[in-house]
């Protein structure tokens, strides 16, 4: 086989082609008959290999200085010829070989984690050591984020989500209700049920009334750092920031028409009407944590040129986790009954997190899901989903026969203790003596008893609740709740009408896909999910309460920016790298 020939007239290139690689030679093919040298440089197919030598271009020739001393290649076609290059490796994001070119191939990889990583996850780890070092002041280089997250203008608000706003007693001197100290060592007794009547809750205003955003809880910052820097320099750059608290018990419609009418007020939006455009420097910019993202978007759709921004920081769609509190309540710190499940089923935004897709409980055999319909009140009484929905019913056996392995009476410490608590980062411990081996009386079941023998009542679970409220008054609460609950829903789709108006805001998602967060429930069978006490957990990817999947904006929305950030929940406005990125792309968007 001859040398390889040389083109006559070289190809014209673009001036800013970048140079070629430069391969080893024995590298272009596998066989060996075209590693003897550059004498010998082809390939099987004829094609002239792309690295032979050409001698320097003579002085005063014509061709371009690009060609001096090397040729540069033409491009592969085949990709044969590169599959013994290690240079090119096909595959999965890697550079493979296309008519136009080279170019890289789109990963598949998904963006919003792997849920797979945490199926040997079985316990919830406490986060209260992470969420204290993420709290920490980190000295940073400034970088284009940070600068925007100086130099915004204009209202900015922040609020917090479920829990997350200072409750204040008016009959008690504005005494703090939440979250005070002494309250979490049990100190202190508070008793935060609301009502069930509808009118219970405008009457709450006048006992309960809130008094901002929670900032930190002890050394864990939630948006500490975040207002300072925003309040810091905002004469200088025309800014107000507020940070608007609400009471978190009340329904979420009602949330929303009051952020509205705070947004009303602002001076950014003086003049404001509804369905007009915005304007340069009209609309506030909301920073929206948690629970607060959902109650923002129902604002937006109702009212959408009183914002110029927002950032979603955690909000999820649905939290499954919700079910726990349900059902079993949850703790803060040494206090078991401030969020009993009484309490927690009064509060109508508990219901908001429920998943319309009915997806919780997953067979512990078959590892299917097993789809239940929340948003109907037959499912709450025929599961058990809560003590004021349907009071626990023990299954009777005959005598001599032990219980099921799916009512343990006397679960090890670990399973004590409540599955919520464990999910928000709470270290498990066992429950109150007052809360175990409580026995409700029932009737036997059809089919499970034997006539002639004594039946006897196997002992309620450890860790289920019991409730004072009579069923007379929870059901019928329950139908309205759960109906009023899928209609603020409806109201947070995406309106294809604004948006063809170009009413809707820029909006930007901050969110974390690094830690184990509950994803669902294991269950033996539907059979078990009446005794089901939320102690053997399915864990995916998110911040260890809002999975990163539900995180993301609905169908419809456009998202002008994504950023991912290695944050637990409670501490995700402390990345304010990652807040300075989403304001930046805001700014970007609405100009100025």
């Amino acid at each position: 086989m001859g040398p390889a020939p040389v083109p006559e007239s070289p190809p014209r290139f673009v001036s800013s082609y970048p140079s070629p690689p430069i391969l080893p030679l024995q590298d272009i093919s596998n066989d060996l008959s075209h590693n003897s040298g550059p004498g010998s440089l082809s390939t099987h197919d004829g094609v002239t290999n792309i690295y032979v030598e050409k001698p320097p271009t003579p002085p005063g020739s014509d061709a371009d200085s690009f060609f001096n001393p090397r040729p540069a290649p033409q491009r592969p076609h085949l990709e044969n010829d590169l599959q013994g290059n290690a240079r090119y490796v096909f595959g999965r994001g890697a550079i493979i070989d296309r008519k136009d070119g080279l170019c890289r191939a789109f990963s598949t990889t998904s963006s919003l984690g792997d849920d797979s990583q945490f199926n040997h996850v079985t316990k919830k780890r406490s986060g209260r050591i992470r969420a204290i070092v993420d709290g920490l002041p980190v000295r940073v280089p400034p970088t284009p984020a940070l600068e925007a997250l100086d130099s915004v203008r204009g209202d900015v608000v922040v609020l917090g989500g479920y829990r997350g706003s200072v409750l204040r007693d008016l009959a008690m001197n504005n005494r703090r209700v939440w979250i005070p100290l002494k309250v979490g060592l049990n100190l202190r007794k508070v008793d935060l049920e609301v009502g069930l009547d509808p009118e219970d809750e405008e009457a709450m205003k006048e006992r309960i009334v809130p008094d901002g955003m929670i900032t930190n809880v002890g050394p864990v910052d939630v948006s500490k750092r975040l207002l300072k820097r925003l309040r810091s320099r905002a004469e200088e750059n025309n800014r107000s920031v507020h940070d608007w608290g609400y009471d978190w018990r009340l329904s979420p419609k009602l949330l929303s028409e009051r952020l509205i009418e705070f947004l009303e007020t602002l001076p950014c939006n003086a003049g404001a009407q509804p369905g007009m455009v915005r304007e340069k420097g009209q609309g506030a910019l909301v920073i929206a944590h948690s629970f607060g993202g959902l109650i923002t978007r129902h604002a937006i759709n109702q009212r959408p040129e009183l914002f110029s921004g927002v950032i979603f920081a955690g909000s999820p769609s649905t939290c499954v986790s919700i079910l726990g509190a349900f059902k079993i309540g949850d703790e803060v710190m040494l206090n078991s009954k401030i969020f009993s499940a009484q309490a927690t089923f009064s509060f109508r935004t508990s219901f908001v997190f429920l998943p319309e897709d009915g997806q919780c409980f997953i067979d512990r055999n078959t590892g299917r899901q097993l789809p239940l319909d929340f948003f109907n009140v037959d499912t709450w009484m025929r599961h058990c989903l809560s003590p004021c929905a349907a009071p626990y019913q023990p299954v009777t056996l005959p005598q001599g026969m032990n219980s099921p392995p799916s009512l343990p009476t006397s679960p090890p410490p670990s399973r004590a203790s409540s599955g919520l608590s464990r999910a928000l980062g709470e270290s498990p411990r066992e429950p109150p003596p007052g809360r175990a081996n409580s026995i409700l009386s029932s009737s036997s079941t059809s089919g499970s008893t034997l006539r002639g023998r004594t039946d006897l009542k196997t002992p309620t679970p450890v860790g289920m609740q019991k409730s004072t409220l009579p069923l007379s008054k929870t059901i019928p609460y329950l139908e309205d709740v759960l109906s009023e609950t899928l209609k603020f829903k409806r109201g947070l789709d995406y309106d294809p009408v604004k948006d063809s108006m170009g009413l809707y805001p820029p909006m930007t998602v901050l969110y974390c896909k690094t830690m184990a967060t509950v994803r669902g429930v294991w269950v033996d069978g539907s059979e078990g999910i009446r005794e089901c006490l939320f102690d053997d957990l399915a864990f995916g990817a998110g911040d260890g309460v809002t999975l990163a999947t539900q995180a993301q904006l609905p169908p419809g929305y456009k998202c002008t920016k994504r950023v991912a950030i290695d944050r637990g929940h409670a501490s995700l406005l402390t990345d304010l790298e990652g807040v300075g990125r989403c304001l930046e792309a805001i700014i970007q968007a609405r100009g100025w």
